[in-house]
Parts: structure tokens; C-alpha cells; sequence
């Protein structure tokens, strides 16, 4: 088992089935399978939803990485 530590503005994408409702950027989703871009904050130490984005950029990050 490995275990990374985030640092500050590590960027990626995850999938997610947010079953209530999710407001990033004024859109908001829910009941359906979403990608989301996200960025790691030292500051609010968590990961920050940034954008939702499409399938193919989740790929394309998938391979990238």
C-alpha cells in the first residue's frame, strides 16, 4: 500500500455519483456520474472543486499521470 502526501496546488481529477445536489461555478449536478477538476489547499487543507469537466479530459489526465 503507498500513501501520498498532496502538496499545495497538486491538481486532479475524480470521478464521482453525488447523490445530492453539487453547485460548483454555478452549475449543479446530481444522480448522474460527473468529473471534477480539483486542486489541494495547504490553507483549507482539503481538496477545492475547481470545474466539472468532460470524460475525455478525465482521460486524458488518466494517461497523462
Amino acid at each position: 500500500m503507498r500513501w501520498t502526501t498532496p502538496y499545495h496546488c497538486d491538481e486532479r481529477v475524480v470521478v464521482r455519483f453525488p447523490i445530492l445536489p453539487r453547485l460548483i461555478e454555478h452549475d449543479v449536478r446530481w444522480l448522474e456520474i460527473v468529473y471534477i477538476k480539483q486542486f489541494y489547499s495547504k490553507f483549507k487543507m482539503g481538496w477545492i472543486d475547481i470545474k466539472y469537466v468532460t470524460k475525455e479530459d478525465y482521460i486524458k489526465y488518466k494517461r497523462k499521470n
